[in-house]
């Protein structure tokens, strides 16, 4: 299992594995764990829960900081389950059920706190309404490589001819201090980069 004290007393650490400052991930932590709540009351309340709030079988990450790390290291790393299992000592089917459930959490959490890319513009004035103090943009596609579906169709529409591989498509504008600003949704790859925008 991780030793998630180690890492999250030096920085050099905190920002290998999570790709945040200590700073930033304490600031994250508190919201999370807000946003957390919240979920899972959401989730009681839709399910109809009769029993009292904390009953039952305890969580293996029964921390705010356990359940942020669980996801970020997901995100940064991309491990399989079993990997991540071996790494928070949980069994690999609880670990996707764990990223099912914190996925919408963490971001949740990043759009309150205004840290999420937007999605769509379609106009420059749209653009400088949502970034007014942005003067240089740094705008690029990137290509990333897919394994290749069994199905027919799927796979013609992922090859990238380009690439000669298949692939999947975003583009992205940041600014020069790396911001991510915008990053629009996810394409296959035969799509070519002017149709994406």
């Amino acid at each position: 299992m991780l030793n998630l004290d180690r890492i999250q007393k030096n920085e050099r650490l905190m920002r290998a594995m999570f790709g945040l400052s200590i700073k930033q991930f304490n600031e994250l932590v508190d919201v999370f764990d807000r946003n957390y709540e919240k979920a899972i009351d959401a989730e009681r309340a839709a399910r109809g829960c009769v029993r009292k709030k904390g009953g039952g079988q305890k969580a293996r990450l029964s921390t705010p900081s356990l359940k942020l790390s669980f996801i970020l290291i997901y995100l940064k790393c991309y491990p399989t389950y079993d990997v991540q299992a071996v790494l928070f000592d949980l069994d690999a089917g609880n670990c996707c059920d764990w990223v099912k459930r914190l996925l919408p959490v963490l971001e949740s959490t990043l759009g309150e706190k205004q840290v999420l890319p937007v999605r769509k513009i379609c106009s420059v004035d749209e653009f400088l309404q949502h970034f007014p103090g942005e003067k240089d943009l740094l705008i690029d596609a990137t290509e990333r490589r897919t394994q290749r579906s069994s199905n027919n169709k799927t796979q013609r529409k992922h090859f990238s001819g380009k690439q000669r591989a298949h692939t999947r498509k975003n583009i992205a504008a940041s600014n020069p201090e790396k911001k991510i600003l915008f990053l629009n949704p996810t394409k296959a790859g035969h799509y070519h980069d002017k149709k994406n925008v």
